[in-house]
């Protein structure tokens, strides 16, 4: 009598999957976020400003603090180290979304080990409209934003960075972004 086979489960076809899902529930709670904000009341947010009040970022103190990170304008790391917001400033991008998005498609792809890219979407910010993308690197490990935003003729860069299934942290960072502006 022969035994049927059962075909065995890739490693990593299991982990991609994992990741895949985590950044699809940590894209889903930064959008959330974003549109509808959360209904339950919170503390009053401390406001960390940019150089000369250039902008200004709402962030719950509660649970994350500015750091000095080199090379950067503003930075904020949550306090449990599962959240890190940096700012700096940019040269003006010009070019559709889409462009944007191909064009640093490719340029992650080039740099970010195990890089995939989940979404790429225009979102409304305190300041205006800002492309968000969003993907995931090192396995799936860790979910990364990329928020480029203008806010008084100045061009700045958000980058969010949290490990995967952090999802309070993921849930206050898409509230800082959507607070950025002058």
């Amino acid at each position: 009598m022969t035994a049927l086979a059962v075909p065995r489960l890739r490693r990593p076809r299991v982990a991609a999957l994992l990741g895949w899902s985590a950044a699809a529930v940590a894209l889903a709670l930064v959008i959330r976020a974003l549109v509808a904000g959360a209904p339950a009341p919170r503390p009053a947010p401390a406001v960390l400003a940019g150089p000369s009040g250039s902008f200004h970022l709402a962030y719950p103190a509660a649970s994350w603090h500015p750091v000095a990170v080199p090379g950067t304008v503003a930075a904020l790391r949550r306090q449990d180290g599962r959240g890190l917001l940096i700012v700096r400033e940019i040269r003006s991008v010009a070019g559709s979304a889409q462009s944007i998005a191909t064009e640093l498609t490719a340029r992650l792809r080039a740099t970010i080990p195990g890089f995939r890219p989940v979404s790429a979407k225009l979102v409304s910010l305190r300041s205006g409209r800002a492309l968000l993308y969003t993907f995931v690197r090192d396995g799936g490990r860790a979910v990364q934003s990329l928020v480029v935003a203008p806010v008084g003729g100045r061009t700045w860069s958000m980058d969010v960075t949290a490990p995967a299934g952090a999802r309070s942290a993921v849930t206050e960072a898409g509230r800082m972004i959507a607070s950025f502006g002058a």
